[in-house]
């Protein structure tokens, strides 16, 4: 028969924390990575469906996967990280909170320089890209 959203992401959740009690296993089977990277597609079904019940927001979702992106990497890493500027926004609006209120700011600080000179300081020019949504009814990201 069929189950009701919050019943099938219950048991999403219960898959996926089998997984992580079962990850050493799972490892030996394959390979740590490949491990990790099955049970962050689990995390993430988990999430859909979080999300769909309202149990949590699609914001709070991407900073867990952005959390865990950067738990992969060697330390001291760099990412870049390209959203719509109320998900990477700190605020809040209603009910609504951008995942940038969810990321952890050290986390994201420390992967980063602190200036855009320290890291050109050697360079003769620097140019600078900025895309922002201008109401001219084109996607922004779409018509560079």
């Amino acid at each position: 028969g069929e189950i009701d959203g919050a019943e099938a992401s219950r048991l999403c959740r219960e898959v996926v924390e089998r997984m992580v009690a079962s990850r050493d296993a799972y490892a030996k089977a394959s390979s740590g990575k490949e491990t990790d990277w099955a049970i962050q597609n689990a995390r993430v079904v988990s999430q859909c469906l979080r999300n769909q019940t309202g149990a949590t927001s699609r914001d709070e979702s991407m900073a867990e996967n952005v959390a865990w992106i950067l738990s992969q990497a060697p330390e001291k890493t760099r990412i870049v990280l390209w959203a719509h500027n109320g998900h990477v926004g700190r605020g809040e609006s209603g009910s609504y909170v951008g995942m940038g209120s969810f990321l952890d700011k050290r986390e994201l600080q420390s992967s980063r320089p602190r200036t855009v000179g320290e890291l050109y300081r050697d360079a003769d020019e620097l140019w600078f890209d900025y895309v922002a949504d201008t109401g001219d009814g084109f996607e922004a990201t779409a018509a560079i």
